[in-house]
Parts: structure tokens; C-alpha cells; sequence
């Protein structure tokens, strides 16, 4: 979990730095790029999240669905 914080820019690791500096540089008039880089962002972390419980959490499993068999 403190990687994928990390990844997406935590205060307490080097990434935020990237980050400040990437929105740091954005000017009042640049609307396009801004909403670029946010939702670039975000997306970003969700992924990250999406990864991270995927790697430790298991797979996604519905009890209430039926699976083929494997044999089949």
C-alpha cells in the first residue's frame, strides 16, 4: 500500500515532488492541460488501487454466479 501511495505522489515520497512541480507549471489560462493532468491523475490512482487489491486481496469472486467447469 505505501508503494502504491508513493507511485501516486504521497507527500512523504520523491513522486510528490514530480507532481507539484507538473501542476506547479500550469498556467491560469492552460484549462485543457489542467484538466488533462487531473484526470490523468486520477485515473492513475485508480489503477494503482485497482493493482493493489487485484496483487493482495485475491481475485474478485461471486459466490451467486455459476462457473464453467474447467474440463469443459
Amino acid at each position: 500500500m505505501l508503494a502504491a501511495l508513493a507511485l501516486m505522489g504521497f507527500p512523504i515520497s520523491p513522486t510528490f515532488i514530480g507532481v507539484d512541480l507538473l501542476f506547479s507549471h500550469i498556467h491560469e489560462d492552460q484549462y485543457v492541460l489542467a484538466a488533462f493532468n487531473a484526470i490523468s491523475f486520477i485515473f492513475g490512482g485508480i489503477a494503482l488501487i485497482r493493482i493493489y487489491a487485484r496483487l493482495f486481496l485475491g481475485p474478485h469472486i461471486k459466490n451467486y454466479h455459476t462457473t464453467a467447469l474447467k474440463s469443459s
